[in-house]
């Protein structure tokens, strides 16, 4: 049946040729126009010369070159693009295709996730409609056995991609909702009241003192402290007020702007199938493959046993040194449960457990990788994996603490590694529980709770959304550092400023969202008359980082239709 479906697409189109150069489809000698094209005629037009003068103004610059720099960067996001639906077209017909990037990686994901009823029909389609004269080219076509219809996807970048800790779990501020429960500046989980609409706003990117930054919106709020002798005085800025003030007042000390960190997280005990602090020590010297761990510190080992744990005898045989290697019995199976072997990383119901089993976890990883700096007075976790980074940083962060990565050269027999210091002040809490237990002096800086605000510049305009939550401080956790930012006014749910697209789709936002709507409206067009079934349309956000959103777009096919045809004015 799959066959005969694709052998009546196939035959149905088999005389559309597209002209790479004119971007226009031929059929018979007859040019047809595409369907991207078509729907330049519903966009309104972006004012080049009179959005890049304001530009230039306002920054000091030249148009000339606020206009390359657009161009530029347009060039390159369309180079992405062209590579990404080349790489879905290549990995359509053969699974061992190289991944080369994160978008690689999303596709994959997504291909990975295709359910079993959900049977993979054609690839880079070319579809046309004589009644209505276009053409135009999907990406896949799918079909659903439980609906006995077609399902039409297409690749898009889209990067709403700033990660938020809720109740269950990471997920992005593109799928979030309000059934989400998020973390405000006091810990507490809080629920969401509104998430806006997709902002085209001008973006900023915040970078920190610890390194870190973030890309929010010109009209994003802050709860920003300034903090004069040690005492704090708290206002709400936005975005473009930060911007503005910086560009003034970045000597002095106290009138740089200062955010706080947030108070631990603050979550229940939960069972867990590894005991905290020996799946830290295992993520820190364990071997990969298995419940195997390399330590030489016979401390460690007691603290192993006393939890429970029952310790095979050393199997080194000499090769580890002074360190032996020793079987953890009964945590292989667990690790495998947690993906963990071969896969190591921060499980997520172990950063979404206690503040005590948090800093058990913690304390495992800086009794296997971790040492006190006593010039600086501060703690180090230093490594060469970046997934060790990011753990540490985000069990850190969580605990209410700052951490600064710092990278750093680490050289071993000869050689020159990349390597990382995720260095931190506990706050006069001892991070480790067998090594450092003397001689640790606690360094008493204000600027230990707070997280200074170096620089704000002006970057491309991404997507955005913002989040409306029903916290008294009025504040949201985001990122995976747990920056505290200020909850939105509800004024931007009620009157979104965005413009709409031009007749006879004027009750639409004129956005990119809408835009690709239209555009698997379109293609469904030439299916339907060929009598198929269309039961769903998608868009495939893919968002650089080797992840995907999966978005259901709504049908304006019919709409199409009737705008297309001849009909008589009344």
């Amino acid at each position: 049946m799959i066959e005969q479906i694709r052998n009546q697409i196939r035959e149905s189109f088999k005389n559309l040729y597209f002209e790479e150069e004119e971007h226009v489809y031929t059929l018979k000698g007859n040019k047809l126009p595409a369907v991207s094209n078509c729907i330049d005629n519903y966009k309104r037009e972006f004012e080049t010369d009179i959005i890049a003068a304001a530009y230039a103004k306002k920054h000091k610059r030249k148009v000339a070159d606020v206009i390359k720099e657009w161009e530029d960067k347009k060039n390159v996001a369309c180079d992405k693009g062209t590579k990404a639906h080349n790489f879905g077209e290549r990995y359509f017909y053969d699974k061992t295709t190289k991944i080369e990037n994160g978008y690689d990686k999303g596709i994959v994901k997504f291909w990975n996730d295709v359910p079993s009823t959900i049977i993979p029909l054609m690839c880079e389609t070319r579809l046309y409609s004589e009644t209505y004269k276009f053409a135009g080219t999907p990406d896949n076509l799918f079909w659903c056995t439980e609906r006995e219809g077609i399902i039409i996807t297409d690749y898009k970048g889209f990067p709403l991609d700033t990660p938020i800790l809720t109740e269950k779990g990471w997920k992005t501020i593109g799928t979030i909702s309000n059934s989400d429960k998020v973390f405000d500046k006091e810990g507490l989980l809080v629920n969401i009241k509104n998430v806006s609409e997709i902002h085209y706003n001008p973006c900023y990117k915040i970078t920190f003192d610890n390194l870190e930054s973030i890309i929010v919106d010109h009209e994003h709020k802050w709860l920003i402290s300034f903090v004069t002798k040690g005492v704090a005085k708290d206002v709400v800025m936005t975005t473009e007020e930060l911007s503005s003030y910086m560009a003034v007042n970045n000597r002095d000390s106290y009138k740089i702007p200062k955010i706080k960190n947030c108070k631990p997280l603050q979550i229940e005990k939960r069972k867990l199938p590894i005991d905290p602090y020996v799946l830290g020590v295992w993520l820190g010297d364990g071997h990969t493959a298995d419940g195997k761990i390399t330590n030489m510190n016979s401390e460690i080992w007691e603290q192993i046993k006393s939890r429970g744990y029952v310790i095979g005898d050393d199997v080194s045989q000499g090769s580890s040194g002074k360190a032996s290697t020793r079987t953890v019995f009964g945590i292989s199976t667990e690790l495998k449960k947690l993906d963990l072997l071969g896969n190591k990383h921060l499980p997520e119901e172990y950063l979404l457990s206690s503040y005590n089993q948090r800093l058990e976890l913690l304390r495992g990883f800086m009794d296997a990788d971790g040492y006190y700096n006593p010039e600086r007075k501060r703690f180090v976790a230093s490594t060469t994996k970046l997934w060790q980074v990011d753990a540490i940083a985000m069990l850190v962060s969580s605990l209410g603490w700052k951490a600064t990565i710092l990278p750093c050269k680490k050289y071993c027999e000869g050689k020159v590694f990349q390597g990382y210091d995720v260095c931190f002040n506990s706050l006069g809490v001892n991070p480790f529980l067998v090594r450092n237990q003397k001689n640790v002096i606690f360094a008493k800086r204000t600027q230990q709770l707070y997280r200074t605000i170096k620089t704000i510049e002006c970057v491309e305009t991404v997507p955005t959304k913002c989040l409306e939550v029903d916290s008294e401080s009025h504040t949201f956790l985001i990122g995976k550092s747990f920056i505290v930012t200020h909850n939105t006014n509800e004024d931007i749910y009620k009157n979104f400023r965005g413009k709409k697209m031009l007749s006879p789709f004027d009750f639409l936002l004129d956005m990119p969202l809408n835009h690709y709507a239209i555009q698997l409206s379109y293609y469904r067009i030439p299916l339907e008359d060929l009598d198929f079934n269309v039961v769903g349309m998608f868009l495939i956000w893919l968002d650089g980082k080797g992840g995907y959103q999966r978005i259901k777009v709504p049908d304006y096919s019919s709409h199409l239709r009737y705008y297309m045809s001849d009909i008589p004015n009344y």
